[in-house]
């Protein structure tokens, strides 16, 4: 029963953390402190899936028992030397692609948010879009009321009355919210470098009636999930393969070839999960009829006000007017281009985004339990117990077929003694 060079070195890291007087070794790794087991570069485990792989395998030989594995995510803080805005466009291109959800976004977005002393007007889309909600639902409220007005002229008009002006208040405050918004982000266009990515990142809410079936078009993706998939199963036969061979005492001649290939297999793996993506994503608008060019912000406001799903909103003064300056903002910047172009249509490209928040990556975490149940009980040179020891006072063999546990001074007797072989399978111990 051989172990990998992957096996072996994640096996002698969980000797080092044993509790004293037990067998249990416990620990806490991410993936960006796994190189605290000792391994090559070429061998090197690199994420979290991996180390689980490798205890799964450990335990499939009897070697060791999971008691426990708990893995999770920690957000790191960004820096508060980063560009918020642009990470806060970034950031809600990911919630717009469905990358993360709204809780994520949200938490995200105030994370980020707290970085700037003033941030005053700045709202998430989800808000944005709570609020869309709310003024579409209102204005619905306010049409039957005037239905049943018209209809009715009965006792309740007073009270009709009185329900339209909560209404119309509430819609104003909406509307407030909206218009400082709406500033903030016309001054963050005006420095940006990329105008309408900024526009449709801070404004997509209100677009979407804008966008072709409503929907961002994707183009299709360099897919490399199949084989990546295939590259772990091919290494996972590879390293069986090299075990067995070792177990029967085959040519090293033999065995350097199947590491060889491992190697290569490893190699291409590494490319892939590093490769970064090229594709891009467009948004797709619509071209403005020839016949609505010269006024074209008419047009653009008459889309806009249309996606509230009410006639009303034609009428509702505080309404159109927030509207005509978006539709003024997009025909200046936006749809610009199209005329500039001589285009039918505009598509705006959003290179495909790192999911990182705007600070460093998220990284993944994991604590880790286990019973080294394998584990002989006495050292083969002193006959003490290994058991009472700490794990920092423990070493394996280095054979992968042996890996029989000795005291660390012990080891360094033998070897002073001119005893530079394993006691229980003659392997060298230097």
């Amino acid at each position: 029963m051989g172990l990998s060079i992957r096996e072996w070195a994640t096996l002698s890291f969980l000797l080092s953390y044993k509790s004293r007087n037990s067998r249990i070794s416990k620990v806490t790794l991410s993936n960006n402190n796994l190189s605290a087991i000792k391994l090559d570069s070429e061998n090197q485990l690199r994420t979290i899936d991996e180390l689980k792989c490798i205890l799964s395998s450990l335990e499939k030989k009897g070697i060791i028992k999971v008691e426990e594995f708990h893995e999770y995510i920690k957000q790191q803080v960004p820096s508060p030397n980063i560009d918020v805005y642009k990470s806060l466009v970034n950031l809600n291109f990911l919630y717009i692609l469905n990358r993360i959800d709204a809780s994520q976004y949200e938490e995200n977005f105030y994370r980020l948010l707290s970085l700037k002393e003033s941030r005053d007007g700045f709202i998430p889309l989800t808000v944005i879009e709570k609020y869309i909600y709310v003024i579409k639902s209102l204005l619905n409220v306010s049409s039957q009321i005037n239905l049943l007005t018209d209809s009715f002229n009965t006792e309740l008009s007073s009270l009709d009355l009185k329900i339209v002006q909560s209404i119309s208040d509430i819609l104003q405050k909406i509307l407030d919210v909206f218009h400082k918004y709406l500033r903030n982000v016309k001054d963050i266009i005006e420095e940006s470098e990329d105008k309408n990515k900024s526009i449709v990142g801070y404004l997509y809410p209100f677009l979407k009636v804008l966008i072709s079936n409503e929907n961002i078009v994707k183009i299709e993706e360099k897919n490399y999930i199949n084989e990546i998939a295939q590259l772990k199963e091919s290494i996972k036969v590879e390293e069986e393969v090299i075990n067995v061979l070792m177990m029967l005492g085959e040519n090293e001649r033999k065995i350097k070839a199947h590491r060889e290939k491992l190697a290569s297999l490893k190699n291409r793996l590494r490319e892939l999960q590093d490769r970064k993506e090229e594709d891009v994503l467009k948004l797709i608008f619509p071209s403005i009829p020839s016949e609505d060019w010269a006024t074209r912000s008419d047009w653009i406001k008459r889309k806009l006000l249309s996606s509230m799903s009410d006639t009303s909103s034609y009428y509702y003064q505080p309404i159109v007017k927030f509207f005509e300056e978006v539709s003024n903002l997009l025909s200046t910047y936006l749809f610009e281009d199209m005329s500039r172009l001589h285009k039918d249509r505009l598509e705006i490209i959003i290179p495909r985004l790192s999911e990182s928040m705007g600070g460093d990556d998220s990284e993944s975490h994991c604590s880790v339990r286990v019973s080294l149940v394998w584990m002989n009980d006495y050292c083969p040179f002193m006959m003490d117990s290994v058991i009472e020891s700490e794990g920092s006072e423990l070493t394996l063999c280095r054979n992968p077929e042996c890996f029989v546990v000795y005291h660390k001074k012990c080891l360094d007797k033998l070897i002073r003694a001119g005893v530079n072989s394993c006691l229980v399978c003659g392997s060298s111990l230097i």
